[in-house]
């Protein structure tokens, strides 16, 4: 609790046995912070009772905040029963008692019965008498945090230099029997130098002294050095000091390094203490010395050997190795790894970034993963440098090592750019944890780590890299986000490959990663042994992710049900389009099957936009029950109803063997959250052919809903499209299989101007449809859908169902043409090769010659 510039006064009696009284009693689990407050407890204890100012429950001094200094701390004739402070087994009944036990808290703090408007009869008046001269005027210390108090209890504008105690501002006359008030921000970590310039607030009723000699000064040594005074030169072992260089407040200090003993300065490694100290201007000084407690009585800044040791508690920063510019990293370079004991990770965490870092790989790196890269310390403070690691050539390099982990980690760092091009293209870095086995961790190759809510690792760029692990069977990703709050993170361009997910980002629900964007990257390998293990993107609890762009491909397993995209608990807002998913395969043994697009927010109004993708080749062995089955896009409820999703310009084609004696289904959509509600399926080309030759009765479905056709705020412009022995057009809950256009348009009271044909896609894994496709012209134009996949801007009013834009071929291709004079006509020969809704043709001649 922070008790600052409050007025409290008692002067209370009773008849009651053991009466007692306190102005600030604090109990056990509470830590307190006083500042200019004015206590003053008067009250008449009775029998065992006391008449308290302070009182505590408990003997621990842990509670009462080091900060605490400036009070007015009054009890009356001090005895016994009259108490500065009590916690039940210690008692101090004068002020200098009290400061001897909390020091050094309350060096600046008094004692005195304030002179007050009227505390004789009620309503009493606490407002302060400024014709007494008195201790509380200017007495107080200037509060700026964690408040800025800038005026009283009246509204009165308080000083901005010497406030008064209590809470009445007032001008009034001092009494000034308290050393000067020294104030400055603890100085940070620095680099190496030969001097440092600090500043300090100071201030006192009576003036500071500012004679030379007597100046404020600050005292320094290295924290091994003697803690004595001999002298101010490097001759000889103990403290040094410099006196400020200016008259007035603040005074300005420059610490000069070569003053300390031996005269070599400071090098990276020393913790430099330090502490100040002022006199006033009073015929008898009063001195301050802060931090710690000096030696005896203290009556000049001039201090001697006879004033040390001091002890208590002493400030101090370090002289730390400054990193900053262009640095390398590999053989020969500046540094031999990134993660490794005496690696660059390692010097920035316990050094200083004094301006931005560019990190040039020079060669192959061997790295052993045991230091990640924490949010740095920055010189001067809060400068937002950046960290930039890249190839110094158009040469692949190989950042390798088997660690039980994130082998590269970003610790909770921000603004770290890991981009593989060289000369702005290009992928020449490649990133590999090689562990093949399971530990106690997730096996990755790049991760970024939070550290709690607000805490994450932010705005960071993977970009241009080739990333895998050792092994696509066990827990591992390529990349992963980790945590709470990883807000503006960008993976793009990348080529992922040979692990059990290629990237992975999940939030917590209290603090969801934001606006991520995962772009452009080619999840999968040609190579068997280098495919994806089980998912290629997996996100959680993300907000406004942005997921476009990317081929996802050969996630071919047995372990167990493959994913190419899977958008689970949390995640709101996110875009998903211009997606290539395919070749997504289980080939174990067991009742299940392969999800192109796997979707389970549990979030009833999601806003999820899923345009564009194309997707194919989902294929197992499947299962009778939709949740493990083969699916190109699924809605699942999972942890709650799973709602608010946009399906736009999506081309699906399922095909293949599934054979299953046990029988299995598949859908190219299905929706299994049969509480959904806000769905929207336009402008969407699905196809299904899968057949199971063991079981005759399995079902390839185009569309399969648990949802009803109310769930559906828009739903038209598609083509269904079931071919094979087993295609089925629809299962819609309520109306059962449906196997016509008109039967499914009546199931969801929707798609008047969808289709039920053949596309005409140029093959089963090429979903660009062909000349004369039905896909043609027959969608509906949506606003957020304004090119294709392919970036070709769609027609504006009837644009080509599915994810690919074509545009119309001519009716007539024309081969040839021949035109023979015949007397006085003209015999005309043409030869087509293609002729498509022809209704004739209109031959013009032109008076221009070859026109």
């Amino acid at each position: 609790k922070r008790l600052f510039n409050n007025t409290v006064y008692l002067n209370a009696t009773s008849s009651g046995s053991g009466f007692g009284t306190s102005a600030v009693s604090s109990d056990t689990g509470t830590s307190v912070d006083l500042r200019n407050n004015l206590l003053v407890n008067t009250s008449t204890a009775v029998g065992t009772g006391k008449t308290v100012v302070l009182r505590y429950n408990g003997a621990s001094l842990t509670r009462y905040s080091s900060s605490s200094d400036a009070n007015c701390l009054y009890a009356g004739a001090p005895g016994p029963s009259r108490l500065i402070f009590f916690d039940g087994t210690n008692a101090d009944d004068t002020l200098a008692e009290f400061q001897a036990r909390v020091k050094p808290r309350d060096r600046h703090s008094v004692s005195e019965m304030p002179p007050f408007v009227n505390v004789t009869t009620t309503p009493y008046d606490l407002h302060i008498n400024p014709a007494i001269a008195t201790r509380l005027e200017s007495g107080g210390i200037i509060i700026s945090s964690p408040i800025n108090l800038t005026t009283d209890f009246d509204g009165d504008t308080r000083s901005t230099s010497s406030g008064d105690i209590g809470a009445d501002e007032f001008t009034g006359t001092f009494i000034d029997e308290t050393a000067p008030i020294i104030t400055y921000s603890p100085l940070s970590n620095i680099v190496s130098s030969a001097t440092l310039n600090v500043t300090a607030s100071i201030a006192d009723q009576s003036g500071v002294n500012i004679t030379a000699g007597t100046k404020p000064r600050i005292y320094f040594r290295k924290s091994f050095n003697a803690n004595t005074f001999i002298d101010n030169t490097n001759a000889t072992d103990g403290w040094k000091y410099v006196q400020a260089s200016n008259g007035s407040s603040p005074f300005s200090f420059t610490i000069d390094y070569s003053l300390l003993f031996g005269g070599s300065g400071s090098s990276s490694g020393d913790t430099i203490q330090y502490f100040f100290v002022a006199q006033d201007v009073s015929t008898i000084p009063y001195v301050e010395s802060k931090e710690g407690v000096l030696n005896g009585t203290v009556n000049t800044v001039e201090l001697t050997s006879l004033h040390f040791p001091i002890t208590g508690t002493v400030n101090s920063y370090k002289i730390l190795t400054g990193v900053n510019g262009t640095v390398t990293v590999g053989t020969g370079g500046d540094y031999t790894s990134f993660t490794s004991a005496g690696g660059l990770f390692a010097t920035i965490n316990s050094g200083l970034v004094t301006n931005n870092v560019t990190v040039q790989v020079i060669s192959d790196v061997s790295e052993s993963g045991a230091n990640a890269l924490n949010q740095w310390n920055e010189m001067p403070a809060n400068s937002n440098y950046t960290f930039t690691i890249q190839p110094s050539a158009a040469v692949l390099k190989t950042i390798s090592g088997s660690f039980d982990g994130g082998l590269i980690r970003l610790n909770g760092a921000d603004r770290v750019t890991v981009d593989g091009r060289f000369g702005g293209s290009g992928k020449y870095l490649r990133f590999t944890n090689t562990k093949a086995t399971t530990g106690t961790a997730t096996i990755t190759a790049i991760q970024m780590i939070s550290l709690g809510i607000n805490a994450g690792s932010t705005n960071n760029t993977v970009r241009n890299c080739e990333v895998s692990t050792g092994s696509n069977s066990i827990g591992s990703y390529g990349i992963s986000l980790t945590g709470n709050d990883n807000d503006n993170n960008t993976i793009t361009e990348n080529m992922i490959y040979k692990a059990l997910g290629g990237i992975a980002f999940d939030g917590g629900a209290t603090g969801k990663n934001n606006n991520i964007q995962i772009t452009n990257n080619i999840i999968g390998s040609a190579t068997a042994g280098e495919y994806i293990g089980l998912v290629g993107i997996l996100t959680s609890n993300a907000d406004a992710p942005v997921i476009t762009g990317n081929e996802i491909f050969n996630i071919i397993t047995n372990f167990s049900g493959p994913i190419g995209i899977q958008i689970s608990i949390g995640v709101v807002d996110a875009v998903i389009s211009n997606n290539k998913i395919y070749s997504i395969e289980y080939t174990g043994s067991s009742s299940l099957g392969a999800r192109g697009l796997y979707i389970s927010t549990g979030v009833v109004s999601s806003n999820l936009t899923i345009a564009n993708n194309v997707i194919y080749d989902i294929i197992g062995k499947g299962s009778n029950t939709f949740a493990n089955t083969n699916v190109g896009v699924m809605i699942t409820e999972g942890s709650g109803i799973t709602g608010g999703i946009k399906i736009y310009n999506n081309s699906i084609n399922l095909f293949g063997t599934a054979d299953n004696a046990a029988g299995n289904n598949s859908a190219a959509i299905a929706v299994l959250s049969s509480a959904a509600t806000g769905l929207d399926v336009r402008n969407n080309v699905l196809s299904n052919s899968i057949v199971n030759n063991l079981k005759s009765t399995a079902l390839a479905l185009v569309l399969y809903s648990l949802a009803p056709g109310s769930s559906f705020d828009a739903i038209d412009h598609n083509d269904y499209f079931a071919s094979g022995t087993q295609g089925i057009l629809g299962g819609i809950t309520g109306a059962g299989i449906v196997s016509s256009l008109s039967q499914l348009q009546s199931a969801l009271g929707g798609d008047a101007n969808s289709l039920n044909a053949d596309p005409m896609y140029g093959s089963d894994s090429n979903l660009v449809p062909q000349p004369g496709s039905p896909l043609l012209l027959a969608g509906t134009a949506i606003s957020s859908v304004s090119m294709d996949i392919l970036g070709t801007v769609r027609n504006g009013s009837t644009p080509t169902i599915g994810a690919y834009e074509n545009e119309v071929a001519l009716p007539v291709e024309l081969v040839s043409f021949l035109a023979l004079p015949k007397h006085n006509s003209v015999e005309l020969i043409w030869n087509t090769a293609a002729e498509v809704n022809n209704y004739g043709f209109e031959i013009e001649r032109s008076r221009i010659q070859n026109t």
